[in-house]
């Protein structure tokens, strides 16, 4: 148990608005005592799983789901939660909540009979900012897509997976939801080009631990060839990393693949972050190196070929220029000696502002 002595204490600091509270995993968590504490945060941290007393009895999923429960809510704006505290969220205002974390969970079984549906996100439709950790679940892929197609105004989404498979109904045909929910709850398209497409706001898009197709999100060139670029050309930071299959074509297929990578990402006027990483980073002229130079605004670039492979120094000239206003770079990993020697390299040219880091 919580040692509910000590929340009893908290709820005299009258000036408290950001609060971490750990439980050990599977203990009850009396969440009702603390209520008149957590209606007055601004953010609330709960990072392990808990048995939330209070949860209502499971009828129809869908409308418990969608609505708060009775009561005043709670004023949160940021919530980060594992995904087995789900149920905090009935407790939440859907007009303050504005950023969700939801973490995975590191354990084997679930001792409690409870639902760890992503229901509960649906309503708050409203949220700038989440991250989803993803996990295999059975009946859980439903749930998920729904979660992504309904997010439409948020300018920042991170997807934790935690393995690859985790993803696989994103890049399948539309799931029909409402013969499963009976509610007209359909996304339109489960894949991550469209989930994308349809969200005008976002700003930053990130996949962790998970390989991304680069076919899914880049068209290859001639497809759509009408297309002003990539799918949100008001991008600020985008991170991803690239499968091994790409390393696996010939030389032709690989240079047709980063081109498509290149020439959209390049065209990402308002792009300040990259992150690439992957197994064989083409980095030449007849990949589309070059295409880069579009990306003006870029600042910080992480560009990392898991193969370990040494940029050369014609590659660090070619790619210097393409990005004026850079400030920091990451090849990594570097041995001691490529560093201080891209280090000199970088004082002796004139680009002493760009701050190599080392991974």
């Amino acid at each position: 148990m919580p040692d509910l002595a000590f929340g009893h204490i908290l709820q005299h600091l009258k000036r408290l608005r950001r609060l971490s509270y750990d439980v050990l995993a599977n203990t009850e968590f009396p969440v009702e005592e603390l209520f008149p504490l957590f209606s007055r945060l601004d953010e609330l941290v709960v990072p392990s799983r808990a048995w939330v007393k209070g949860r209502p009895e499971k009828q129809d999923e869908i409308e418990s789901a969608l609505s708060p429960t009775s009561g005043d809510p709670w004023k949160l704006k940021k919530l980060d939660i594992a995904r087995g505290n789900l149920p905090l969220l009935q407790h939440c205002s859907d007009r303050t909540l504005r950023e969700l974390l939801v973490r995975r969970e590191y354990m084997i079984s679930n001792p409690f009979e409870t639902s760890e549906s992503y229901l509960p996100i649906l309503r708050f439709t409203h949220l700038d900012s989440i991250r989803l950790a993803i996990e295999s679940s059975p009946g859980q892929e439903e749930d998920v897509a729904l979660v992504l197609s309904s997010l439409k105004q948020a300018r920042e989404l991170v997807l934790d997976v935690f393995a690859i498979q985790d993803l696989d109904f994103l890049n399948s045909p539309p799931i029909t939801v409402a013969l499963a929910r009976q509610q007209p709850l359909v996304p339109e398209r489960s894949t991550f080009r469209q989930l994308l497409m349809t969200r005008p706001r976002l700003k930053t898009f990130v996949v962790t631990n998970h390989d991304v197709d680069p076919d899914i999100l880049f068209e290859q060139s001639g497809v759509r060839a009408g297309r002003g670029g990539w799918v949100c050309e008001d991008l600020e930071t985008l991170s991803l990393c690239f499968p091994k299959g790409i390393y696996s074509k010939t030389l032709f297929g690989r240079n047709s693949t980063w081109q498509s990578i290149y020439g959209q990402i390049g065209k990402l006027t308002k792009l300040k972050s990259l992150s690439l990483r992957c197994v064989g980073l083409q980095r030449n002229v007849e990949a589309g190196f070059k295409q880069l130079a579009g990306a003006t605004c870029l600042q910080e670039l992480t560009m990392i070929d898991v193969r370990f492979l040494k940029w050369t120094e014609e590659e660090v000239e070619l790619l210097l220029p393409l990005v004026p206003k850079l400030t920091t770079l990451s090849f990594g990993p570097l041995q001691d000696i490529d560093f201080l020697s891209v280090s000199a390299w970088l004082i002796d040219h004139g680009r002493s502002e760009v701050r190599l880091v080392r991974e």
